[in-house]
């Protein structure tokens, strides 16, 4: 599948997830996807070698950003409380994998991401 806007990219990552993204939906897997392009490392990731130490911890930090990120902006699900924190850590990491996948894949994606991250910054 070709990526060539934020919404091809969720699409791909949707396809892509296990079926733990049902527990999120479509909409709350797109969220999980802008946010993580907006605070994707993009100025730091070339300068971390894939599969190192260094790239596992850096996506860790990231897991924890978009995490916080989406409880500030969406809260706790109450329904589900506890369980949903894990679905979510769950949800995040898979979506990480996947996009680590996609960055690593071709310059082109990762010229791609600093595109639209520049986009959201100047508006």
């Amino acid at each position: 599948m070709a990526v060539e806007r934020i919404d091809d990219l969720k699409e791909l990552v949707w396809e892509r997830m296990g079926y733990r993204k049902h527990f999120a939906g479509r909409e709350a897997m797109g969220d999980l996807v802008e946010v993580a392009v907006q605070e994707w490392p993009t100025a730091e990731m070339p300068h971390i070698a894939s599969g190192t130490a260094a790239e596992i911890y850096r996506m860790d930090q990231l897991a924890a950003s978009i995490k916080r990120h989406i409880t500030l902006t969406h809260g706790h699900d109450k329904r589900f409380g506890f369980i949903w924190t894990i679905v979510l850590s769950a949800l995040i990491s898979e979506m990480i994998r996947l996009l680590l996948a996609w960055w690593w894949n071709s310059q082109t994606n990762r010229d791609r991401m600093t595109k639209w991250q520049e986009r959201w910054k100047n508006g």
